[in-house]
C-alpha cells in the first residue's frame, strides 16, 4: 500500500453520519468515541490472514513472540471511522441514519489530526481504508508509509466499498510500546490486553475546531432545528446548522428552465 493510496491531505473533506441521540452525546460532553475492532460489527476488522501471518512471523527469531506482539498491536488499537467526500451522500444517510432524524458533521483531515492530537499522548494515523479480497495476500505486499501490522487495519472487503472509509487510528494510552517490545513483557502470567474485552475510549475534542459544518438529514422536522441549535450554541460549537436539500422537491423555477431547454430526441437506432 502506497503512500498515495493511504494517507490524505489535511484539507480532504470527511464526513461522521449519526442520529440525533449520538450528536447531542457529542455535543455534550465535548469527546469523539474510538471504537476496538471487535465493536466495528464486522467480524474481519483486522485479520491476518495465514499468509500475512507467515510474513511477520519469518521475519524474527521468535516466532511466539511475534505472535504475541500483533495480537496485542490489534487489540489495542482504537478506530474512528469517517465518509471521504466533499459533499452529502445520500447513500450515507440512509446508510447510518434511522428515520429523518439524523445529523451529518463535516470536518477535514488536518482538523480531525488536531484536536485528537490535542488530548492524546499519540498523534493519530488517519488514512484511506482499501478495499480488496481479504482472504488472500500477495506474495510480496507493499506495505511503504505504514507498518506492517498497521496495515491490517486499513483494509476491508470490497463488499464495504461503497463507505469510502477513512479512519484515524490511535492506541490505548495504557500501552507502553518501548515495553511491548521486550519478550520479557509477554510471559506466560501477564494480564490479557483491555483491549480484547473492553470498549472503546472516548476522546476530549474542541468541536470549535473539529467542526465545519452540520447538516440535518433530509426531511428533518423543522420544530426541532431551533432546539438542536440551542445545544449547539450552549456547547460554543460556533456553527450554524444546516438543512440538506438532498431530496427537496424541484422548484417550479427549476422545471421551467429544464422545459425551456426543449425534450431531448427520442432514442433509436438511428441515433448510435
Amino acid at each position: 500500500m502506497s503512500d498515495s493510496d493511504t494517507y490524505l491531505a489535511n484539507e480532504v473533506g470527511i464526513w461522521r453520519y449519526m442520529d440525533v441521540a449520538r450528536f447531542l452525546t457529542l455535543i455534550y460532553e465535548k469527546k469523539l468515541f474510538f471504537a476496538r475492532l471487535h465493536e466495528l460489527g464486522d467480524p474481519w476488522e483486522g485479520v491476518w490472514t495465514r499468509p500475512a501471518s507467515h510474513q511477520f512471523v519469518s521475519r524474527g527469531d521468535d516466532p511466539e513472540y511475534r505472535r504475541r506482539l500483533a495480537r496485542e498491536f490489534n487489540s489495542l488499537a482504537l478506530i474512528s471511522c469517517w465518509h471521504e467526500n466533499e459533499r452529502e451522500s445520500v447513500a450515507m444517510w440512509k446508510l447510518y441514519v434511522s428515520g429523518r432524524e439524523g445529523v451529518a458533521l463535516k470536518t477535514t483531515v488536518g482538523r480531525l489530526i488536531r484536536v485528537v492530537a490535542a488530548n492524546w499522548a499519540r498523534m493519530p494515523t488517519i488514512g484511506r481504508v482499501r478495499y480488496e479480497d481479504i482472504t488472500y495476500d500477495p506474495v510480496k505486499a507493499d506495505y511503504d508509509g505504514i507498518t506492517y501490522a498497521a496495515w491490517f487495519l486499513f483494509r476491508k472487503s470490497k463488499a464495504y466499498e461503497h463507505e469510502r472509509e477513512v479512519r484515524a487510528v490511535i492506541y490505548d494510552p495504557h500501552y507502553d510500546e518501548h515495553a511491548a517490545l521486550q519478550e520479557a513483557t509477554f510471559a506466560a502470567n501477564r494480564p490479557a490486553p483491555r483491549g480484547e474485552v473492553g470498549r472503546g475510549e472516548a476522546v476530549p475534542v474542541d468541536l470549535s475546531i473539529l467542526i465545519e459544518r452540520i447538516v440535518v438529514s433530509p426531511g428533518f422536522p423543522e420544530w426541532a432545528l431551533g432546539s438542536l441549535q440551542k445545544a449547539v450554541d450552549a456547547a460554543s460549537v460556533g456553527v450554524q446548522m444546516e438543512s440538506s436539500g438532498l431530496l427537496d422537491q424541484p422548484c417550479e423555477d427549476t422545471l421551467g428552465a429544464i422545459a425551456a431547454k426543449g425534450t431531448p430526441p427520442a432514442f433509436s437506432a438511428a441515433t448510435t
